[in-house]
């Protein structure tokens, strides 16, 4: 993937994934910390949301299932609320768990199950929760593991892999000082309390989580591409290769895409099957599927172009230079469907940071009128057309896009 350093948002990244120290036995929620600015949201908060929530996008029976806490191994990044209806999964929420983050609502999904659940059923094995903390670790950008054995010592990640507890450790490691700095900036410059005092904010704040707080509270217009409703993508770990599976997000993103217009826009030769498109997309592009190296996006458009045009098809592409929203509403609304890299930062086992990305598909969006903005997209670890992510989110460093046209 193209990386592209965006460093005025390296701390909103790191702010993001580290937050109070936590307790992985999990059960009453986390407590206020000191100073004022290092408040994090409590379960009853996540409770309070998401019940206002249901009242806003629901009012069909479903309710709360339960509120999990997201680590980074020492800190409550946030929170994922899922919610059931007649005892089957129906959606859920991602929280942030900072108190004064100016969007506390970082991803949605209408269906579906929620983060861990999902790990669950990738997994494929029994995990016993009696023995198991039920807590989701965060390692990266939409990266999250499990642990599945009974002391906690083995891992199971969104990209169906399994690692130690000192490789999760590794991965979830931040910068505290950073976080720190990062939150005391935060309070005196972002938010509209700067100016206040310790007692008036506490006042401002009162209200967390009613309907004037929360961006999404008000109306909307929205955007779902031709058919895409009708169409579940395919998950990572469905995409068999020799030896195991594929993990990768980028060729599941291009298979996505490909499939879409084979099964619901009427391209029917560009492949045989779903794993057909998928190899193909392997193979031209050349990438090494065993190797340490995800796909890069161009990589991907160019194998997509060459399946396209032999199947006696016209590819087009439009790369956004400047990522803009209005470059993804623009072609979202003329019903094309866009090849979306969202980037952040991860600290490997020698301390450096790297900028890593994830490769999804945007095929909606929802744009509120409070100015909150959402993509609705196909991620490779979800099998679900109907989650949303936050566009502005600061644990991104950038968001790219590439609009994919078939035509006859």
């Amino acid at each position: 993937m193209k990386k592209r350093k965006r460093l005025t948002k390296l701390i909103s990244f790191i702010l993001s994934l580290s937050l109070i120290t936590m307790s992985l036995s999990f059960s009453a929620g986390a407590k206020a910390a000191a100073p004022d600015e290092s408040r994090i949201v409590s379960v009853s908060d996540c409770e309070r949301l998401g019940n206002y929530w249901l009242d806003l996008n629901y009012n069909d029976g479903t309710i709360i299932d339960e509120v999990l806490p997201i680590t980074d191994g020492e800190m409550i990044c946030s929170y994922c609320v899922s919610f059931i209806k007649d005892g089957f999964p129906n959606g859920y929420i991602v929280i942030d768990s900072d108190w004064y983050a100016t969007n506390n609502i970082l991803e949605f999904c209408f269906s579906g199950t929620g983060i861990y659940e999902t790990l669950c059923e990738n997994y494929g094995k029994d995990v016993d929760e009696k023995n198991v903390d039920k807590v989701i670790y965060v390692t990266g950008l939409f990266d999250y593991a499990i642990p599945v054995n009974s002391d906690n010592t083995v891992f199971y990640n969104s990209t169906n892999k399994l690692f130690d507890k000192q490789s999760v450790e590794v991965q979830c490691n931040r910068i505290k000082e950073i976080r720190k700095e990062s939150k005391k900036l935060q309070a005196e410059s972002v938010h509209a309390c700067a100016g206040l005092s310790d007692s008036d904010k506490e006042s401002f704040y009162g209200g967390f989580f009613v309907s004037a707080t929360i961006p999404t509270s008000g109306g909307y217009t929205s955007k779902t591409i031709t058919n895409a409703l009708s169409f579940i993508p395919t998950v990572m770990s469905e995409y068999c290769v020799t030896g195991g599976f594929n993990g990768n997000c980028t060729p599941t993103a291009a298979a996505n895409i490909l499939n879409y217009y084979r099964e619901r826009r009427g391209f029917a030769n560009i492949g045989t099957s779903r794993q057909d498109v998928y190899d193909r997309i392997v193979s031209v592009s050349g990438w090494n599927q065993y190797g340490e190296s995800g796909m890069s996006a161009s990589e991907a458009k160019k194998a997509m172009k060459k399946i396209v045009e032999n199947a006696k098809y016209v590819f087009s592409d439009t790369t956004y230079l400047f990522d803009l929203w209005s470059d993804w509403t623009r072609d979202l609304d003329n019903n094309y469907p866009v090849l979306t890299s969202v980037y952040g930062y991860k600290q490997d086992s020698t301390g450096s940071w790297t900028e890593v990305g994830h490769a999804i598909v945007a095929v909606g969006y929802r744009e509120y009128n409070s100015g909150a903005k959402y993509l609705r997209v196909w991620d490779g670890w979800n099998a679900t057309n109907n989650k949303y992510i936050w566009f502005d989110s600061d644990y991104f460093t950038s968001v790219d896009g590439v609009c994919i046209k078939v035509t006859n």
